[in-house]
């Protein structure tokens, strides 16, 4: 897959931005204000280059961030039996562009709209935009909750039911933060990142599988 340096959909305004900005010089609030926009589009929606390394007995990270927590759950949506929870929060300050964790096949999706609440909290979470992926991989299976954070409210993903993804490819972006649940078979994998870890989505290793489905 091709490689842009910014991810594709913010393309249209870097070109407007630059554009507006070469266009007002002589007007000077006009073209600070429109500089300061084009900087801001080319830094919230940067995609550097990563050099993935595919292991088919590896589980990376789906996005930039923190491990906010990492605990056992009893699954019933996907995994169907007792699962490992890694929790990853994402900042406004760390790169917004998520990747796939394996490789495999999307063979459960499901989308909520929401709105902009509080990263914390049920209440604030049922109210924000949600996607749940899962995947199945020849070795094990991940479920995968993407959830809005509080600075924006829109995640976009283009992978979906039925759509087979490479291991580190890119599969979408956040706006301005975001949360992420990555739901692991607890007998089947194990974790090797903490509480306050920080991870690199592409890059992390989250799980090792230790014995195939």
């Amino acid at each position: 897959m091709k490689h842009y340096w910014i991810f594709p959909r913010a393309i249209k305004y870097v070109i407007i931005f630059s554009i507006v900005t070469l266009g007002t010089l002589d007007l000077k609030p006009i073209a600070i204000t429109s500089f300061l926009l084009l900087l801001s589009v080319l830094f919230f929606y940067r995609s550097p280059k990563r050099n993935v390394v595919q292991n088919q007995n590896g589980i990376l990270s789906v996005a930039d961030g923190v491990v906010t927590d990492v605990m056992e759950v009893l699954e019933d949506e996907y995994i169907e039996g007792e699962g490992v929870k890694v929790c990853i929060a994402s900042s406004i300050f760390d790169v917004h562009v998520t990747r796939n964790p394996i490789e495999g096949e999307v063979n459960y999706a499901s989308y909520r709209k929401g709105n902009i609440f509080m990263r914390n909290g049920n209440t604030g979470r049922r109210q924000r935009e949600e996607y749940t992926i899962g995947i199945q991989g020849e070795k094990t299976r991940v479920l995968l909750h993407q959830v809005s954070g509080y600075f924006g409210k829109k995640i976009f993903s283009w992978i979906w039911n039925g759509h087979r993804v490479q291991q580190g490819e890119i599969s979408g972006h956040n706006k301005y933060g975001a949360y992420y649940e990555m739901v692991l078979p607890k007998q089947q994998v194990e974790i090797k990142v903490t509480k306050g870890d920080r991870v690199q989505a592409g890059l992390t290793t989250i799980g090792v599988v230790k014995y195939e489905i």
